[in-house]
């Protein structure tokens, strides 16, 4: 098992990660807005985030290398430019 805090001092606002090494999954409990700290955190752990849209949060996706590797590749980085993407 895994287990991760992360806590903002600005909304005093504590969320946690919680993952399972044996299946590679985690969740998020109570996310703030900043879901790529979750998302980098899991994939330094070899986890993927499975449960992050309980919260409303939408297009959740697991990036090997996180958001690092997809600049690298000089993929978009804008929210205009990741919508034309199809």
């Amino acid at each position: 098992m895994y287990f991760q805090r992360f806590y903002d001092t600005r909304l005093a606002q504590a969320s946690y990660l919680i993952g399972c090494q044996l299946t590679g999954d985690a969740v998020v409990v109570d996310p703030n807005r900043d879901v790529q700290q979750y998302i980098d955190a899991a994939a330094q752990n070899g986890l993927r985030v499975t449960v992050l849209q309980a919260r409303g949060i939408r297009n959740v996706v697991n990036l090997v290398g996180g958001y690092a590797a997809w600049e690298r590749a000089g993929l978009p980085t804008t929210r205009d430019a990741v919508e034309s993407v199809s």
